[in-house]
């Protein structure tokens, strides 16, 4: 089902998040699947979505895991190859869907600018934060970012080639656990950028998608899984 975000939007802009609960997807998908690309029923997707508040007006992406930003002028009915859409232009929703990496939704003091962002390790190793606010025209401290649930640094190993894709200031956010691997905190890595591009408001939800598999869809922890997903529109 669809949840509304609940924190200090501009006046006319609206968040939404998803998660596994309700609606018509089967084993293995939960119920509320969201992803036509991960073997579910596509007239189950599509019913799904079209259940969405403002379900015309969302523009889906193929994500890559990599750094294309489309800035969006309006939606089409094909999803555009990106892992972040940025937009000033009324009606037009920006929307990622995540199972496990970091959803980020960005908006201005004014609510004229708004993006949203997928943010794996790859994008964010890549700069995937830094290039969406590149987007922005607005100061970025006046860029307000909400960052959402993903795995934790609990349960999510990653191998020696993960922390040498980061710089040494991120280091910190990779605990040692045995020989060539680690545990990333994506969280962490995305709050630094972010604060360090001169982001000044952040709020963030902790739960994590791994350790709650009545709410959320985990990849790593059941594969093939459906897709949740985190949007924000301007939508007066």
């Amino acid at each position: 089902m669809f949840h509304y975000l609940n924190v200090n939007l501009p006046q006319g802009v609206k968040a939404i998040y998803t998660d596994r609960v309700g609606e018509i997807s089967e084993t293995p998908y939960g119920n509320f699947n969201l992803g036509d690309h991960v073997g579910d029923s596509h007239l189950a997707v599509e019913q799904n979505r079209q259940s969405l508040p403002f379900n015309e007006k969302w523009q889906w992406l193929s994500q890559v895991h990599g750094t294309n930003i489309k800035t969006l002028k309006e939606v089409t009915a094909e999803p555009y190859q990106a892992d972040a859409a940025y937009t000033q232009t009324q009606g037009v929703g920006c929307i990622v869907m995540t199972a496990d990496c970091l959803p980020v939704l960005l908006w201005s003091d004014d609510g004229r600018e708004i993006a949203a962002v997928h943010a794996g390790w790859r994008g964010l190793a890549a700069g995937i934060l830094e290039k969406t606010m590149g987007r922005f025209e607005a100061q970025t401290a006046s860029v307000h970012a909400w960052v959402g649930p993903c795995i934790s640094q609990r349960y999510f190993e990653v191998g020696q080639n993960v922390i040498d894709a980061f710089d040494e200031s991120e280091c910190i956010f990779f605990k040692p656990h045995t020989e060539g691997k680690w545990f990333c905190d994506l969280q962490g890595i995305a709050i630094q950028q972010l604060t360090q591009l001169g982001t000044e408001s952040i709020q963030r939800d902790e739960r994590c998608t791994y350790h709650n598999p009545t709410t959320f869809y985990s990849h790593r922890r059941q594969n093939p899984t459906g897709r949740q997903a985190f949007g924000i529109i301007k939508s007066k």
